[in-house]
């Protein structure tokens, strides 16, 4: 549900965070705050401004949102160590007048690189188009974009993502697929395309489940999967998330999440574990 900020841990992140299904925020889990230098969370504001991430006792991950004047998210700015690992990095998230995305910047200065993003808005259909990404490190240029594909009911059933190549132009090299169970996306699959065959092949998915309760940073369709936050593409808090490798099996596992509540049914504390292999974190939500 929310972002945790492992976007940039590696060059090949930025490379490749528009491609590729990540559990960086699969499970929607916000984190457990360090009371000794910060005031308990207030729980019952309408925004969600902050959420503290604890992995173990010397990791954790700080989150900071932001919004325009009519509520949108605008930014999010991201500080912490995973596995010992400064994961540290900005987003920003520009809209035009109407709210509508149309640029994305992530800056991560441990890799010293910027990935942008320039969103394009079909007018006459009312939905994003396709996005151009651009990645700038030590002095080079890497391209890439992204086309949207649309069911009857204008949602997004389908990404095609095609990396730029000097000689033989843009070709299509990986592929997303959303399904939906009512107001929420529920699973997202991975293909890999052959570059000579044309032909797609399945390699994971990542289902997602969710509660009865307030999600607190509720996305539009189209800005969930810009944001890759699928699941914030929902009216309620996603409290499960099952990773599934299609050619290795064995590889696949479960994260649950549960969830203690404000009385305005908003997520105050959180606890994941994975299953298997029993692997847990923590956290907690800040409102304003």
């Amino acid at each position: 549900m929310f972002k945790f900020g492992l976007i940039g841990l590696v060059v090949i992140c930025f490379l490749s965070c528009q491609k590729e299904l990540s559990l960086e925020n699969a499970n929607s889990v916000p984190p457990p705050p360090d009371t000794s230098t910060v005031p308990p969370p207030d729980t019952l504001g309408d925004l969600l401004v902050r959420a503290v991430t604890k992995y173990s006792a010397s990791d954790s991950v700080v989150e900071l949102y932001s919004y325009d004047g009519a509520k949108r998210l605008i930014g999010v700015n991201t500080t912490g160590t995973v596995s010992g690992t400064d994961i540290s990095n900005s987003e920003t998230i520009k809209r035009d007048g109407s709210g509508n995305i149309t640029q994305i910047v992530i800056v991560n200065a441990q890799v010293g690189g910027t990935l942008t993003t320039d969103v394009f808005f079909d007018a006459l259909n009312n939905r994003y188009s396709h996005s151009v990404i651009r990645f700038t490190f030590n002095g080079s240029t890497y391209v890439d974009s992204t086309v949207f594909v649309y069911n009857a009911a204008g949602l997004i059933i389908e990404t095609n993502d095609y990396q730029e190549d000097p000689v033989a132009g843009y070709q299509l090299t990986t592929k997303h697929q959303y399904t939906y169970s009512g107001a929420s996306i529920d699973s997202v699959k991975l293909y890999n395309v052959d570059l000579v065959t044309g032909n797609a092949d399945w390699i994971s998915a990542l289902a997602y489940g969710y509660d009865g309760k307030t999600n607190p940073l509720v996305l539009s369709n189209g800005d969930a999967i810009l944001l890759s936050l699928p699941s914030n593409f929902s009216p309620n808090n996603n409290n499960s998330v099952k990773s599934i490798d299609v050619h290795v099996p064995t590889n696949g596992f479960t994260v649950t999440n549960n969830f203690t509540y404000n009385s305005k049914n908003k997520p105050v504390t959180v606890v994941a574990t994975q299953s298997p292999g029993g692997a847990s974190y923590s956290g907690t939500f800040y409102y304003q």
